[in-house]
């Protein structure tokens, strides 16, 4: 039998090595395979991060704390100016770090010629020199000062008695005036009740005579009227609520807007006090700005855009609830006015519901529902 022997020499062998023209061909064509791939899967990803979301657009009704506060001016009615007089003609000795502010009860105001000059805060003036025996309105004023110096005297006896000499013995010793068992008004400078000291018109050294005035005293508020700062004199928003009338720090709680007596006259005495520490100052009109009103108490209330909101042709106001891709109308019956761009106030008993976002997409059967 014949073999036919095969050539395995290497020169013989097959090539293992691809063609020149493949290696370029091969570059280009795996990038172009990889782009083919990778770029549809990058703009499916997209695709899905930006596509809606099924069903109707909603929001979920949020919640705020308010307490409808609003920017206030006030118109003030004041009094003529007013000052606190000197009883008697003489040196000033010495001035009080106390007369300043409100005045209490024979606190000692200023000294003159040595003798101190106590105020005497409303009552009765004194008018007379008060001896044992004597009677009278003016006699309760006198059993007031000597109680608030700290003597024991009987505060609502008309009588001028042996206890009330004692006492009155004792205080003309503590005031530095001259022993003697009576009392008059030149020791006493008269000042109104409630009022309020601004400013002391005296110093150490000057020479007074008696009827000059020695302290400036607060104007007397005599009416108060609160307004919106836009000029709107109706405050309906807070109705028959307890209010906070606030300047800078300081607040005077109301019962209400629509002002009792008691009321009216803690404001005055309040814008008085705020003039005169300088929180307020009156224009040439006599208004105040900067004030603010409040509630007390500050509501709760649900919060949605604007948009959600639809007002019907009769006035009645809806948000649409979004239940499983049906609507209903939940009429809003505490309308208050809100104090955010694009956002309303809707009842508090609306918050977390879903409601439809935009209301002039629903269709006109729909928006009917509201009524």
């Amino acid at each position: 039998m014949t073999r036919v022997k095969r050539d395995v020499s290497p020169r013989s062998r097959p090539s293992l090595n691809p063609p020149p023209w493949l290696v370029p061909s091969f570059l280009w064509i795996t990038p172009a395979i990889a782009f083919a791939i990778v770029v549809p899967l990058a703009f499916a990803g997209d695709e899905a991060a930006v596509a809606p979301a099924k069903g109707p657009p909603t929001v979920v009704v949020g919640e705020r704390s308010r307490d409808l506060r609003v920017d206030i001016v006030a118109s003030v009615g004041l009094g003529p100016t007013r000052s606190v007089a000197s009883p008697v003609s003489g040196t000033i000795t010495g001035v009080s770090e106390l007369a300043s502010g409100s005045v209490s009860q024979a606190t000692t105001l200023v000294t003159i010629d040595g003798t101190q000059i106590i105020a005497e805060v409303g009552g009765s003036p004194l008018y007379r020199e008060l001896k044992l025996g004597d009677h009278g309105p003016d006699v309760v004023t006198l059993h007031g000062l000597l109680a608030a110096r700290g003597m024991e005297v009987a505060v609502e006896s008309d009588t001028f008695d042996r206890q009330t000499l004692a006492a009155v013995r004792a205080l003309r010793l503590s005031l530095g005036a001259p022993a003697g068992s009576t009392f008059g008004p030149e020791y006493v400078a008269y000042v109104p009740p409630t009022a309020v000291i601004t400013s002391v018109r005296v110093s150490v050294g000057d020479v007074v005579t008696a009827s000059a005035g020695i302290f400036d005293l607060a104007r007397e508020v005599r009416s108060v009227t609160l307004r919106t700062a836009d000029g709107s004199a109706r405050l309906d928003q807070f109705e028959d609520a307890a209010t906070s009338l606030v300047v800078g720090n300081d607040s005077l709680e109301l019962k209400s807007v629509h002002l009792d007596d008691k009321d009216q006259a803690a404001l005055s005495a309040f814008i008085r006090d705020r003039i005169a520490d300088g929180s307020i100052v009156l224009d040439d009109s006599g208004k105040a700005s900067g004030l603010s009103l409040a509630l007390a108490a500050p509501i709760r209330v649900g919060t949605v855009p604007t948009t959600a909101v639809y007002s019907s042709p009769s006035g009645a106001l809806c948000v649409f609830q979004v239940d499983a891709g049906t609507y209903l109308p939940v009429r809003i019956e505490d309308v208050i006015p809100s104090t955010e761009v694009g956002v309303a106030y809707v009842d508090r008993s609306l918050v977390g519901r879903n409601v439809q976002l935009r209301v002039s997409e629903l269709d006109r059967k729909v928006l009917d529902l509201c009524g």
